[in-house]
């Protein structure tokens, strides 16, 4: 489409987002967002990592975007609008390696703090491992109901390779609108951030999803947030909870304060400002989505 920025995405109907089946409504993890398009619909989640930064799929970029806080996507606690997105740069789709994403927030949440990530590799002793995921998806491909509630569902790592991790289980799974949401991994500090939802089978098949590994693009994280942001915190031993702290930096207080960054940087930017033409376009599809989408179980935009 000739009106979106280079770089950028536009909705299709069709693709492949996704949410959470069999979960259960999260009232916590305040630090999981539902991206939306200039405040019309959900159609993704992320996470804070960082004072001003959330963590997305790739595939989830498109002009206009902004973060909603809070349980209801369509009654957000707060609302951001994202000033800047950079895709990592060997992004080539979803549910392909490298599905990955950083979006710089206009201003700091107020009272939310960003989660950690893993910096541990992931390997065959990580599987039966309990993964636990968050989202805004629908809970229903077929009818596309349930999405813009945020939902968590648990299940075990059934599958991991070079570059990705599979997880599921009988009725359980991540589905439309889920995409870009956070696959947590227990450690002795805490929960951390292991994977980024990206992909999976109809969301009513009992297959596997599938999502991309946040431990392989360590470096490129520090070093894209570093240019506008308090870098992260990434775990260095998530198999035994040893806390490494900040590859270069805390990530972040309570309070979601953070010193001021640089205004843009590689990538799709996506302010207000830039979109508002792309109103035009989108809400007439956002609004049909709209009806259509109401999540059943806990979904994760894909």
């Amino acid at each position: 489409m000739g009106l979106c920025l280079a770089g950028c995405t536009v909705p299709i109907e069709d693709s492949q987002t996704s949410a959470i089946r069999g979960g259960t409504t999260d009232d916590g993890d305040p630090a999981v967002v539902a991206l939306s398009v200039l405040g019309v619909y959900s159609y993704c989640t992320a996470t804070l990592i960082a004072p001003k930064t959330i963590l997305t799929a790739g595939h989830c970029v498109l002009t206009g975007m902004e973060a909603d806080f809070g349980t209801d996507a369509d009654n957000p606690t707060q609302s951001i609008d994202v000033k800047t997105s950079v895709r990592h740069p060997m992004y080539s789709a979803l549910g392909a390696p490298y599905d990955f994403a950083l979006l710089q927030l206009a201003s700091a949440p107020t009272g939310v703090r960003p989660i950690a990530l893993d910096g541990a590799a992931l390997g065959e002793a990580d599987l039966g491992r309990t993964i636990r995921h968050v989202g805004y998806g629908v809970t229903d491909d077929s009818t596309s109901a349930g999405g813009g509630t945020r939902r968590t569902v648990s299940y075990t790592i059934n599958k991991i390779d070079g570059m990705l991790v599979y997880s599921g289980a009988q009725g359980e799974q991540t589905c439309t609108g889920d995409s870009g949401g956070p696959g947590l991994v227990m450690t002795g500090a805490g929960e951390v951030i292991a994977t980024v939802t990206s992909d999976g089978p109809d969301c009513q098949l009992s297959q596997d999803g599938w999502d991309d590994r946040v431990d392989l693009v360590q470096d490129w994280i520090v070093a894209t947030v570093s240019m506008w942001d308090t870098p992260p915190t990434f775990v260095a031993d998530a198999s035994s909870g040893s806390n490494a702290g900040s590859a270069s930096g805390s990530g972040g207080s309570s309070d979601g304060t953070a010193d001021s960054g640089a205004d843009s940087a590689g990538g799709c930017s996506a302010t207000r400002s830039s979109a508002a033409w792309l109103a035009l376009v989108v809400v007439p599809f956002a609004r049909r989505r709209r009806v259509r989408s109401r999540l059943v179980g806990g979904p994760i935009p894909g």
